[in-house]
């Protein structure tokens, strides 16, 4: 949260950004913080989508948001990953 001076502020700027994954085909969104371990205060968001193209509607439609613009200059990306989860329940 380098810039941000609570976590408030942080997820306020997110919250500014959810239409753009809605819109994209996003089917959900959280943010999470890690409590314990290694990574401790570390925060985390992660995102469902239907399919890749979802995700690459979402990433070329967050490059020209203001909002996510302003939310990715204070924080540091430590990584990206896409992961395919197979449904049981």
């Amino acid at each position: 949260m380098a810039q941000f001076k609570s976590e408030a502020g942080m997820l306020g700027l997110l919250n500014k950004t959810a239409s753009v994954f809605k819109a994209s085909g996003a089917q959900t969104m959280r943010m999470g913080q890690v409590l314990t371990g290694s990574d401790l205060g570390t925060y985390m968001l992660g995102v469902t989508y239907p399919d890749m193209s979802a995700i690459e509607r979402t990433y070329d439609a967050l490059a020209g948001n203001t909002d996510y613009a302003q939310l990715i200059s204070g924080v540091d990306v430590d990584m990206r990953s896409i992961t395919k989860i197979a449904g049981i329940l």
